[in-house]
């Protein structure tokens, strides 16, 4: 399933695992209505369709192979989550990637999974930081429209950045907290 938020899902990868189908079902097409309308233009549809093909695949074949410029360097941020963590602390993140790190088994019952926007809101958000007292939260740029937007405000007027928008280009927002940082708001 492709989910179209804003230019996310709007990429040639989404769909590179039906363009053989696509392309088949073409020369069959082609093949087809060339024997209907000349009965030796055969051979030459089906170069003309490979051609074109080869063509466009040669243009464009940055678009599966080369790393698209909004995914996010989750190695770079997620080393650095582990080179700073400290036991006890926690880890709030929303579409934690375990193939880099596993939150669970750096963190335990300090690892909050912030589920859906709706379902986390700041009064949660608060109650939660105050009881684990210092700790990181953790998100993809690309994803922040998960969270509700008063959290952010408050993590980014708060809370110390080690990667962001700001710092650098990894697509990955990861900052800092502790008992100092919390304030009610």
């Amino acid at each position: 399933m492709v989910y179209l938020i804003g230019n996310e899902g709007r990429d040639y990868r989404y769909i590179a695992h039906i363009v053989p189908f696509v392309v088949c079902t073409l020369l069959l097409v082609v093949t087809y209505c060339g024997k209907v309308v000349w009965r030796g233009s055969y051979p030459w549809a089906m170069v003309i369709v490979w051609l074109i093909s080869g063509l466009l695949f040669i243009q464009d074949y940055k678009l599966i192979y080369v790393r698209h410029p909004w995914a996010p360097f989750y190695s770079v941020a997620y080393a650095s989550l582990k080179s700073q963590y400290k036991p006890g602390d926690a880890i709030f993140a929303q579409n934690f990637k375990t193939y880099y790190l596993d939150p669970v088994a750096l963190a335990g019952t300090h690892y909050h999974k912030i589920s859906k926007k709706s379902d986390y809101l700041l009064d949660q958000f608060l109650a939660d930081i105050q009881a684990e007292g210092h700790g990181w939260v953790i998100w993809e740029l690309h994803k922040a429209h998960h969270w509700q937007r008063d959290i952010l405000e408050y993590v980014y007027d708060r809370f110390k950045p080690i990667h962001n928008s700001y710092l650098d280009d990894l697509g990955v927002e990861l900052f800092y907290f502790d008992e100092t940082m919390i304030t009610p708001q």
